[in-house]
Parts: C-alpha cells; structure tokens; sequence
C-alpha cells in the first residue's frame, strides 16, 4: 500500500513533466509525506525509475515562507 502511494505521488510528478513542467528540481512538503520515511522512499525510489533526471527532496523552510513570498509577489 506505501508502495502504491509513492507510485501514485510520482505518477502526478510525471504528469507535470509531460505537460512540460520542469521537474529537475521536486521539493516535497507536508507532514503526510516526510513524517513516513517509508513513504517518502517509496516516492523518490518510483521518481528515479520514471524520471531519473528529477531531483527529489524535503522542503527546508516552514511552508508558510512559502506563502509569504508568494503573497509579497502579489503586491
């Protein structure tokens, strides 16, 4: 079932790519994924078999950064 899931996470990474999305880069975020290790490696084991060339890893900053930047872009 965690196999599936990381599978399924990495199918919504390939459908970005194909609609021409970069993925080099692919930060993940949200306590679902990085709190289950087992989860987390499901996906980026999955990734790497579908796009070997994406680069997988957990976000560094609070996601509200995120939000604040985004907003402040806005202004």
């Amino acid at each position: 079932m965690i196999a599936d899931g990381g599978r399924a996470l990495a199918a919504l990474v390939v459908r970005l790519a194909a609609r021409g999305v970069p993925v080099d880069d692919v930060v993940v975020a949200g306590g679902t994924v990085l709190a289950q290790p087992a989860l987390y490696e499901a996906f980026t084991s999955a990734l790497a078999e579908s796009l070997p060339g994406a680069r997988p890893q957990p976000l560094r900053v609070p996601p509200v950064e995120g939000a604040v930047a985004l907003a402040r872009s806005l202004l």
